[in-house]
């Protein structure tokens, strides 16, 4: 079964965008000057973490665990020289919970993020004034601020969960050694799939791997646990606005 939601998860990501390609292209009238070389947007997706454990499975809503939890971007971009490049500022703020290869073990991680990042046009169309999709590989650096969970799972007490270690939550009734809230530098690396619906808005299906400098996003302080550094996968559909002066803004029209 959660093999089954993560599948569809992505083939109703490609769907969309292929139901969305069936609007007809715009005149190519967008000349990426002044403010029309901004776009802004907002999405929503899913962070997958990934740690030396990670299974590979999602689980929803098994023993109180549910790995497609939703995750916010808002992002903004700069389109540069000659179609073939934007560099934008990311802000992300998500929920990744997963259930370790340890049927017993669960890791939280909530976290706040910004990034740096650029995105290249494999077709030269960052600003979508050249057709209808642009197809983008992306590449991002920045900070990431987070607090975590490493629990136990008590199966006989309805999957109640009992914290072995945290980072940055505040004092429980059990004793846990905690950390405050930490905060790390993260890189990422992904690919964009853009398509134009209107002349000012587009519609975007990201997917990155990010990798942080931390091995504490999973919660766990054991040595044993440690090693490599956490990250995450994330994948999410926003919409865009490319932005215009005010007096030249219009109603949306599908043509």
């Amino acid at each position: 079964m959660r093999r089954i939601v993560f599948i569809a998860y992505f083939l109703t990501s490609l769907s969309f965008l292929a139901i969305v390609g069936k609007v007809g292209a715009q005149n190519n009238s967008f000349k990426g000057k002044g403010l029309s070389k901004y776009r802004l947007g907002f999405g929503i997706g899913n962070s997958f973490l990934t740690t030396k454990e990670m299974d590979f499975r999602i689980t929803r809503f098994s023993k109180g665990i549910n790995e497609l939890e939703p995750s916010a971007i808002i992002s903004v971009q700069k389109l540069m020289k000659n179609s073939g490049a934007e560099l934008g500022l990311v802000l992300r703020h998500g929920d990744m919970q997963t259930l370790l290869s340890s049927p017993l073990l669960t890791a939280r991680c909530i976290y706040d993020e910004l990034q740096v990042n650029f995105q290249k046009s494999l077709n030269n169309n960052a600003g979508l004034n050249r057709g209808r999709f642009t197809y983008n590989l992306v590449v991002g650096a920045g900070i990431i601020n987070f607090k975590s969970k490493f629990s136990y799972i008590l199966i006989d007490s309805n999957n109640k969960k009992v914290t072995l270690s945290s980072v940055g939550y505040p004092r429980t009734d059990w004793d846990v050694y905690q950390l405050k809230r930490q905060n790390s530098f993260i890189g990422s690396l992904g690919f964009a799939i853009g398509c134009r619906i209107t002349k000012h808005f587009s519609l975007y299906w990201e997917n990155s791997f990010n990798l942080s400098s931390s091995t504490k996003m999973k919660g766990s302080l054991s040595p044993e646990r440690g090693g490599f550094a956490d990250g995450y996968l994330f994948s999410s559909i926003g919409l865009y606005l490319r932005l215009q002066p005010i007096n030249k803004l219009r109603c949306p029209r599908f043509r």
